[in-house]
């Protein structure tokens, strides 16, 4: 048993070898968060909260000149360190090469828009204008995905055979799970 009831106004570290359990209030279908304090609760995932990076902190420009792959994977590789949502705020953003979104982190746009894209009639809100020709987007593991996008198939070459989004197992182990997709638009991804 270990006891820590005077050591709140120091840093505790605890290394341990073999296994741990904190039983209280765990389940099924919660995920162990800890509030801005340190101190750890059970939620829902549905009710985790997730910290907030915008693409453009890390170069992404919405105006189409540009390419924005490696803005969006730094923001993503960021967001992946703890678990987070990497925002995209409206804008059409050039991707020209497939994203990797690992467990843990989704992507969230403002909104899907409302318009039908082309390269003279940019959308109103989130949209990613992929000329790659791989998927858009591999999500792996739990609790990734992403919301409120618009992805339109700008490449020269016409559909991709691939489509827009893979979704992969964590490892040959395990498979996804808590995956959230929704209010997404993907225009011209078909074989």
């Amino acid at each position: 048993c270990l006891l820590l009831s005077t050591l709140s106004a120091q840093e505790v570290r605890l290394s341990i070898e073999g296994t741990i359990q904190i039983k209280k209030e765990a389940g099924a279908n919660k995920i162990l968060q800890s509030d801005a304090t340190g101190w750890g609760s059970w939620v829902k995932p549905a009710q985790q909260q997730r910290k907030v990076i915008d693409v453009t902190d890390f170069g992404a420009i919405g105006d189409m000149s540009q390419d924005n792959t490696a803005a969006f994977q730094a923001a993503i590789d960021s967001a992946a360190q703890f678990g987070g949502t990497v925002f995209i705020p409206g804008g059409n953003y050039i991707l020209q090469n497939e994203l990797k979104v690992p467990g843990g982190v989704m992507l969230q746009g403002e909104s899907q828009g409302g318009d039908y894209h082309s390269f003279s009639t940019p959308v109103r809100g989130s949209c990613i204008v992929y000329t790659g020709t791989n998927y858009v987007v591999e999500f792996k593991g739990f609790f990734s995905g992403a919301k409120d996008l618009y992805f339109y198939n700008g490449g020269s070459a016409g559909a991709k055979g691939e489509g827009c989004f893979k979704l992969v197992a964590n490892d040959g182990h395990f498979s996804t799970g808590h995956n959230t997709f929704s209010n997404l638009y993907m225009y011209n991804f078909f074989e």
